[in-house]
């Protein structure tokens, strides 16, 4: 990443926002089908200090990408509205599923970018599907042998997965097991009982104190920690277990006094052969709630990481970090809020694939045709990178003419 910094402040804070009011939530009614959350993503880009001069300045733009909530199962998305045209939708690879909006934006004004859009919940879990549930508790670890996961089975950043000390406890836990859900269950209930969660953490990040996130082996050692040190240490050991395991970083609805909204959070998502992924939240453990494949309208996936433990927000360009956020500016740049709704309007919702007429996958290009191509050559044109060499070119040709017609002027004065 272009600016570690920035992005470890920023996904800390979204991996803790929320977490503190666990004690306030309930199970969800048992009679309900859906819930809907309304979102709104604002990113506030300040002018750019550049090296351009008119009329460079005037073409530069930088490319900002948006994560914007993915098309899952259980995980419905509709865009309402958007401040400009995107210039692209991004697919991100087929294991990730992750989303992205492109814009180009000035760099010699103030800017405001801001999407906003219905995310309808209908879970799909153990509690509420029959299928799913029986083919959970049939699934061996044999039939993940078959399968070709090693994506999400290796050691990442933070998740030390090969470290001698959570491979013996992910083991023990593990002993003669043979069926996942046996191992999933006693894995899930160790990290909640050994780990606390960490308030002071909290308290300091909230107070815009930055704090290293810490990695699985820190949180084992330490005892403590928040919601994505639960799902780093769980990720780790699952995945020492032989079991593919990403984290999630989404929103959680909280019930807070005079206001509905959800903020965001972290866990984990574990694959189960035949079943695909399965949500488990080791924080809400904590409340005594065995949330594993939960029948929960509470929890808005945003995004998948990457098996590298990467994601899932990409890097956009040598101007923004992976939130879209400045390099160098604040965090409160930007902001996302999921409020709770009863339905979804009845008026009319732009279908996402109708707001652009550009589409790129993790591989490339989805689409080669003119529209494309128009989108390639804006990316590179109005790039200030670009644009600053073409205008220190244009600057020496300019200084090479004038001394040649400087030179040239002496020789015909000598004449």
């Amino acid at each position: 990443m272009k600016n570690p910094k920035i992005i470890l402040i920023v996904t800390a804070l979204a991996l803790i926002l929320g977490s503190r009011e666990i004690n306030a939530i309930a199970r969800p009614s048992e009679t309900k089908t859906f819930q809907v959350f309304q979102y709104q993503i604002n990113l506030e880009i300040p002018k750019q200090t550049t090296w351009l001069i008119p009329p460079f300045s005037y073409w530069a733009r930088n490319k900002v990408i948006l994560v914007i909530p993915p098309d899952w199962p259980g995980n419905e998305v509709f865009i309402d509205s958007t401040s400009s045209k995107p210039a692209a939708l991004e697919f991100g690879p087929s294991w990730a599923t992750n989303m992205y909006l492109h814009f180009f934006t000035p760099v010699n004004s103030d800017q405001k970018i801001s999407v906003t859009g219905y995310v309808k919940i209908t879970p799909l879990s153990l509690n509420n599907n029959q299928t799913i549930s029986e083919n959970y508790y049939k699934a061996t670890v044999d039939d993940l042998k078959s399968k070709n996961l090693h994506l999400y089975l290796g050691s990442s950043e933070k998740i030390e997965s090969d470290n001698p000390e959570i491979v013996k406890v992910a083991q023990e836990l593990k002993g003669n097991k043979t069926k996942i859900s046996e191992i999933i269950s006693a894995t899930y209930a160790y990290v909640v009982s050994k780990i606390d969660y960490n308030y002071l953490t909290f308290d300091l990040i909230e107070n815009g104190q930055f704090i290293e996130p810490q990695s699985a082996l820190e949180t084992l050692r330490k005892g403590s920690g928040i919601c994505g040190d639960y799902s780093r240490l769980l990720i780790a050991l699952f995945r020492a277990q032989g079991i593919p395991a990403r984290m999630v970083t989404g929103a959680v609805d909280i019930p807070l006094t005079g206001e509905k909204y959800a903020a965001f959070h972290a866990w984990v998502q574990v694959y189960v052969p035949n079943t695909g992924f399965i949500d488990i939240d080791p924080t809400w453990g904590e409340d005594g709630v065995d949330y594993i494949s939960e029948n929960d309208f509470r929890h808005i996936r945003l995004g998948f990481a990457l098996p590298d433990n990467s994601g899932p927000f990409p890097e956009t360009s040598d101007y923004f970090d992976a939130f879209g956020v400045p390099t160098g500016a604040s965090v409160s740049n930007y902001s996302m809020k999921f409020s709770k709704v009863d339905d979804l309007p009845q008026s009319d919702r732009e279908n996402i694939y109708a707001l652009t007429d550009v589409f790129i996958s993790s591989d490339g290009p989805v689409n080669h045709d003119k529209n494309y191509y128009k989108y390639a050559m804006k990316n590179i044109f109005t790039n200030p990178a670009f644009l600053f060499v073409a205008q220190s070119i244009l600057f020496i040709v300019f200084i090479k003419i004038a001394i040649v017609a400087i030179k040239t002027k002496k020789i015909k004065q000598k004449r």
